[in-house]
């Protein structure tokens, strides 16, 4: 066990020695080191920049393969293999045992596939755009079925960005045939980065968003909208809330649980706007049984919420009571909070209106809060 964990050790310092000599000054040249599953092989690529370039100076990223696209690959000796695409080829040197591996790596630009770029008009690229082509395995095929669908004259820079996010031919086919038949290659991109997969958007479908826009599922998708969290919501007697109502919930944090607390409460009935209401103005569950509490059953929701914007809390309710105002009305309550009474207030003015002969009541109380007696 310790010669297993020096070996690899040992190996780690290797690589990082290694990573840090293959700079980019001429060639593309790196390290790897990867990891081999049952028919696959998962590798991390790392290439370091000349000090005099504007930049972090570290480039990294993670590619998985299959094992027979790699040819020459073999277990055990040291030796080379590579893998062959049509941007250019890269030719890897290392070890690999234990499904444990690494080495460096040369990455050489196709002049064939940049002929074939510069025919469509694209100017020469540079090896840096051509290695991330590389990697997106972006192909001769792929750039023909891009015109094909309908995406031509795309500019380079989309052409590089839509091989970094991966948006394979296969996927753009999947998010057309969900009814996004003129989805632009911008969105897409959008699509990929933020997760959307065409099991997400046909799940949408499914829960009411057939018809929304690809801006409108993007945005679902960004905050936090899934089907299994609208399937919770329309489970809770809001079969037809739209969906641009779900995006509002999860905005403001209308969670399934905060609905299902509301509703053993006793607002069974309640519109999807009042419960995002009650999220801004902070009309907790726990606010509301508070309420209840206090012997105050039936509350309207308008009432609970302009409770909560002046401050009325199941606390103040309870320190005005203790004052001696028990059948004080809901209302009231607000007025106080409006003009500032307070409990000890409340004592001090029952006390004088009561050593004048006059009947303690809410109103008598904020008037002589409001003339200063």
């Amino acid at each position: 066990m310790r010669t297993s964990r020096k070996n690899v050790l040992c190996g780690l310092v290797a690589w990082i020695m290694l990573a840090n000599a293959c700079v980019w000054a001429g060639p593309l040249e790196g390290a790897w080191i990867a990891r081999v599953k049952e028919d696959s092989i998962q590798m991390m690529l790392v290439m370091f920049e000349d000090e005099d370039k504007n930049s972090n100076g570290q480039w990294t990223t993670n590619i998985r393969l299959k094992l027979e696209q790699l040819v020459g690959l073999q277990m055990g000796p040291e030796h080379d293999f590579k893998l062959v695409r049509d941007a250019g080829t890269m030719a890897f040197h290392g070890k690999l045992s234990n499904r444990r591996g690494l080495g460096d790596f040369v990455f050489t630009p196709s002049e064939e596939f940049q002929a074939f770029l510069a025919a469509r008009g694209y100017e020469k690229l540079d090896d840096k755009k051509m290695l991330h082509l590389f990697l997106g395995d972006v192909s001769r095929p792929y750039i023909t079925d891009l015109g094909t669908l309908g995406y031509a004259d795309i500019p380079l820079d989309k052409l590089v960005a839509l091989a970094i996010h991966k948006v394979s031919i296969d996927y753009i086919k999947d998010i057309r045939a969900l009814g996004y038949e003129d989805i632009s290659l911008s969105k897409l991109l959008s699509f990929r980065i933020h997760g959307i997969t065409k099991e997400y958007a046909a799940a949408m479908r499914k829960i009411g968003a057939q018809d929304v826009s690809p801006s409108e599922l993007l945005s679902l998708k960004i905050h936090g909208v899934t089907p299994e969290f609208a399937q919770k919501i329309q489970s809770l007697g809001y079969a037809d809330i739209p969906v641009s109502k779900l995006r509002e919930f999860k905005i403001h944090g209308v969670s399934a649980e905060f609905v299902q607390g509301v509703r053993d409460l006793g607002y069974t009935n309640i519109a999807p706007s009042k419960l995002i209401e009650f999220r801004i103005h902070g009309v907790s569950v726990d606010f509301i049984g508070g309420v209840k509490k206090q012997g105050y059953a039936d509350v309207s929701e308008s009432r609970l919420v302009e409770m909560r914007i002046h401050g009325v809390s199941p606390k103040f309710i309870e320190e005005i009571h203790a004052a001696g105002l028990k059948d004080i009305t809901l209302r009231e309550l607000v007025n106080f909070r409006i003009h500032g009474v307070k409990g000890q207030y409340v004592k001090y003015a029952s006390e004088k209106l009561k050593a004048q002969g006059k009947e303690v009541t809410p109103g008598r109380i904020v008037n002589m809060k409001i003339h200063g007696k």
